[in-house]
């Protein structure tokens, strides 16, 4: 529906059967269009999107403007089976007044979550993505969806932790509000990246779990000096990495592992008094460490990871 008009209905305005498990049946409505599509019960209604698992019916949605009104439902879909696979729903943009209804989205036990923008005239939190959140927006009375906070500097929340790490300052506490998965998108030595580059911060992780999904020789969290605390690092080939160490490296109850080859690892060389001052933590994985001033272990565990048994 590439511009405007109005389609309007006394039951359904458009719905879209999926019969095919070859040819793709697609909605598209781009950011520009201004078409309106209204129904007095609904106003886009997915026919069998999925089906089941041996006759995936292959189903997608674009849409990103538009607006969709319906009494009842401003989009809905029907499905009878569990086959997921072969439906695309990427809903960014446009209006939705009425209700959200989604088989796949609500009724199993693996939802299908594919809201990351737009607005609503209700709240449409069991259909918005995982990262992201919905929230009532006064001055406009819908309600939209944002990015999630996963940080905090101060009394600043930030949606991504390398933002709120670039924004603090050596001594300034982040602090983790979530569970978190992160890439490694941070430049470092040797054409490597990493998750987390730390230069003298405080990370509190708050008991929380910080995952790197990125996979190979990259690093969850690199390290000039600072503290990391109250935090497991479940993932990553080299959890914490000291990279030219200017000042110590303080480590409180935290986890490094399992699923990490090396759970503490030196590179180069810094100034040549850093330490390592690890207390009440565990290092699942191979602890290397040289080129520093002395490394101590209070109250500490040792293990193996099992980033090779599960890679």
């Amino acid at each position: 529906i590439l511009r405007g008009g109005v389609m309007t209905s006394n039951g359904t305005t458009m719905r879209m059967f999926c019969n095919s498990v070859s040819k793709k049946n697609q909605l598209t409505i781009p950011a520009n269009s201004t078409a309106l599509l209204e129904g007095n019960y609904t106003s886009l209604w997915i026919q069998l999107p999925g089906s089941s698992a041996s006759s995936m019916k292959k189903a997608s949605l674009d849409i990103k403007g538009g607006t969709l009104k319906g009494n009842t439902y401003a989009f809905y879909d029907y499905s009878f089976g569990d086959g997921w696979d072969n439906v695309e729903y990427n809903i960014t943009g446009g209006k939705f007044i009425g209700g959200i209804w989604s088989y796949k989205g609500y009724n199993t036990e693996n939802p299908y979550k594919f809201l990351t923008g737009g607005t609503f005239s209700q709240n449409p939190q069991n259909y918005v993505a995982d990262g992201y959140v919905s929230y009532f927006d006064d001055a406009a009375q819908v309600w939209k969806i944002k990015l999630e906070d996963v940080a905090q500097v101060g009394d600043v929340m930030y949606t991504s932790l390398v933002d709120a790490f670039e924004a603090a300052q050596a001594g300034d506490e982040v602090k983790m509000v979530k569970n978190m998965y992160i890439e490694a998108t941070v430049p470092a030595p040797y054409g490597n990246k990493c998750g987390i580059k730390q230069n003298g911060e405080i990370l509190n992780g708050q008991n929380y779990n910080l995952y790197l999904t990125t996979v190979g020789d990259q690093y969850t969290i690199m390290t000039s000096g600072g503290t990391i605390k109250n935090l497991t690092i479940a993932s990553g080939f080299r959890a914490i990495l000291l990279m030219y160490p200017q000042t110590d490296v303080y480590i409180d109850n935290v986890t490094s592992g399992p699923n990490v080859c090396y759970a503490i690892n030196t590179a180069e060389q810094g100034n040549p008094d850093a330490r390592i001052i690890a207390t009440n933590s565990t290092f699942l994985g191979w602890c290397s460490f040289s080129l520093i001033a002395s490394a101590s272990f209070t109250n500490c565990k040792f293990g193996q990871g099992t980033y090779y048994t599960n890679t």
